[in-house]
């Protein structure tokens, strides 16, 4: 399971085993449950609005959501999606990692492909404070 705050407020999300990905307040009463991924949910991460959430799972489909559950995009790469995710500062872009290629692919907020990033061996992406880079540390680096 992976947990990630809302910038936004004190509310959580969380992932689930059965493929679903709850949103909490900090105090663990339920807000809502979103269901839709095929497995195991990686990562789910809030937009830094609070707005929208990503999220990546053992099907290998990242999807972009409302608060309120309702599916707003959804993207397969043919390498799969790991669960590695990034909102940019301003939350115009999203970083999503491919398994097995190598990639970061970089989506606009709606969950369209804008490019690919080819980063050895990636193991977490982060974007610079001002939004116009994208470092990504080899696994060698750790």
């Amino acid at each position: 399971m992976a947990a990630a705050f809302d910038p936004s407020s004190n509310d959580i999300v969380l992932t689930n085993s059965d493929g679903s990905i709850s949103i909490k307040k900090l105090n663990g009463e339920d807000i809502n449950v979103l269901y839709g991924h095929g497995g195991e949910v990686w990562q789910a991460e809030f937009g830094p609005d609070g707005k929208r959430i990503a999220s990546t799972a053992q099907d290998g489909i990242f999807r972009i959501w409302n608060r309120d559950g309702d599916l707003l995009q959804s993207f397969e790469h043919p390498a799969k999606v790991d669960g590695r995710i990034r909102f940019s500062p301003d939350g115009q872009y999203i970083a999503v990692s491919a398994w097995g290629r190598n990639d970061i692919l970089l989506l606009n907020r709606d969950g369209d492909w804008v490019t690919t990033i080819q980063s050895p061996n990636v193991v977490d992406i982060a974007f610079s404070p001002d939004g116009k880079n994208l470092p990504a540390p080899p696994l060698s680096a750790l």
